[in-house]
């Protein structure tokens, strides 16, 4: 997985064992920004984000990341809730300000995955919504993700992290992998 800095200058993106950054208009070698934590047989980044501010967030599968896209040493954002049978926190998506982002977390029954925001400022989470895939943030304010076969766009107001309105299907007969 990969993901566009919001300039459009350079993508993050991981190879092995490394959360890597390469400019797109200079091209050559990709930068290292860091080692990507977590067990050694996971090597399987999930995704990655990437802030106006500088940040780059990625997950190892296990819990979200975060990153200086100018390099550093990776630190934790998120944290696994045991208490509710998380298995993984996949598919950060920053919303407008920078601060807050949204993510998946995976259940150990899919009836319980969900979509939570979460913020580089704090390890709390807040739950948005029961859903069993990714979501991503539309400007000038909604949440498309998938849901029954259908793409849906939820109104949001990112400001307040919460729902402004009704989901509306925009897209029908959607497969999700």
């Amino acid at each position: 997985a990969f993901c566009w800095s919001p300039d459009s200058r350079f993508i993050i993106f991981a190879k092995e064992k490394k959360i890597m950054k390469l400019e797109v208009a200079k091209g050559g070698f990709p930068q290292t920004l860091c080692d990507r934590p977590g067990p050694e047989e996971n090597v399987f980044l999930r995704s990655t984000a990437c802030s106006r501010e500088g940040t780059a967030l990625f997950s190892d599968g296990n819990r979200i990341w975060k990153v200086s896209v100018e390099g550093g040493t990776p630190s934790p954002v998120t944290e696994s809730d045991q208490s509710h049978q998380e298995v993984a926190q996949r598919w950060p998506c920053f919303l407008p300000d920078g601060l807050h982002f949204l993510y998946l977390s995976v259940r150990k029954k899919p009836e319980k995955w969900g979509i939570y925001v979460g913020s580089l400022d704090s390890n709390k989470s807040k739950h948005l919504l029961d859903i069993e895939g990714n979501i991503v943030y539309a400007p000038p304010g909604y949440l498309i993700y998938p849901r029954d076969g259908r793409l849906m766009a939820h109104p949001f107001d990112a400001k307040r992290l919460s729902f402004t309105g009704d989901p509306v299907p925009i897209a029908e007969q959607v497969f999700v992998t």
